[in-house]
């Protein structure tokens, strides 16, 4: 078996603009031999960098961390609404199979968590 993977940055905080590159990657991979195409934690949309830094020493500062996460939150994938169906049809289309960690939001929402 071929396996392809991917050392890409996704498009930061960007669900949308990420799951198209993702699409596009797969194809070139795809064509080129690859049967299973894999790509990192969380890329889509983005690992949150942000939650390293481990001193926030002013309200300035909490105010964009919490900013940040509201961010991370809406650009977050839901499964039910098929945020991954482009991958899953590209997938199909070009016979190989795709594995994407993505941040996936809670079906309760206001959760995050990291799953493939």
């Amino acid at each position: 078996m071929r396996v392809a993977a991917v050392q890409s940055a996704p498009v930061w905080m960007s669900r949308s603009a990420t799951i198209d590159k993702v699409v596009d990657l797969v194809k070139e991979a795809s064509e080129g031999g690859a049967e299973l195409v894999a790509f990192s934690e969380t890329h889509v949309p983005g690992y949150p960098w942000w939650l390293m830094l481990d001193s926030l020493p002013d309200v300035m500062n909490r105010r964009h961390h919490v900013a940040r996460q509201a961010w991370y939150l809406r650009e977050g994938v839901d499964i039910a609404r098929g945020d991954l169906n482009p991958i899953v049809n590209v997938a199909r289309g070009q016979n190989v199979f795709v594995s994407v960690g993505v941040a996936e939001v809670a079906p309760t929402g206001g959760s995050i968590y990291c799953s493939m």
